[in-house]
């Protein structure tokens, strides 16, 4: 019996020897595999917003970007309220 696991033993060593030194597994599709990431890479970039352009002299003459007082108390008034409840669900006809 333990001549067995001695001969097993030495096989498998063996094989693991050589497959250590082979060339394996080699790929069968080097072409994707040089390019491997750039879909992810082009599907980050599609979803990246483009930085803002920059205010022109007209725009930035108009205004500072800042809500006027009337849309802060139309803010402050529907905070205050809440907002309108919508219809119940009816189902005659």
């Amino acid at each position: 019996m333990k001549r067995l696991h001695w001969g097993l033993g030495w096989v498998l060593a063996s094989a693991l020897a050589l497959t250590g030194c082979a060339d394996w597994p080699r790929s069968t599709t080097p072409l994707l595999d040089a390019r491997f990431g750039e879909a992810l890479g082009q599907a980050k970039r599609q979803q990246s917003l483009p930085a803002p352009a920059p205010l022109s002299d007209e725009a930035s003459a108009t205004g500072s970007g800042q809500p006027t007082a009337t849309e802060i108390g139309n803010g402050l008034q529907a905070q205050q309220q809440g907002r309108p409840v919508a219809p119940a669900f009816s189902s005659a006809r």
